[in-house]
């Protein structure tokens, strides 16, 4: 599933999340996908875009939403881990000139259902 993130009334980002299979271990869902343009950062809009997907995810039957990120995305790593992402471990996403490239997945455990629920407002589908 994919929406548009918007911000005032203005096309800001995308969310992706996908149900059921999952590479990440101890997940049953993934959030993909999110992605907000220069201009639309620092206003909440990630934090409530990744409300909604854990949110969103819950509703449709998964127990737990993973992510992964590029080992070397400091801001990513920090947004996520501060959001209560528990790291599960690392693995090779592929090779680049024979050096392997790493991203870190992560898995977000506790309960959505009793986070707040202004979620939706902000983003579109």
């Amino acid at each position: 599933m994919t929406w548009i993130i918007c911000n005032e009334g203005a096309d800001a980002g995308v969310l992706r999340i996908t149900i059921g299979a999952s590479s990440i271990p101890g997940t049953d869902a993934s959030l993909t996908t999110l992605y907000l343009l220069q201009q639309a950062r620092r206003r909440g809009l990630g934090s409530a875009a990744l409300l909604f997907a854990r949110d969103e995810a819950s509703r449709r039957g998964a127990q737990v939403l993973g992510v992964s990120v590029l080992v070397g995305n400091r801001l990513g790593v920090r947004f996520y881990e501060h959001r209560g992402a528990q790291r599960v471990g690392e693995r090779i996403v592929f090779q680049l000139d024979n050096e392997p490239i790493m991203e870190v997945m992560y898995r977000f455990v506790e309960d959505t259902r009793f986070l707040p629920r202004t979620v939706s407002e902000r983003l579109t589908s």
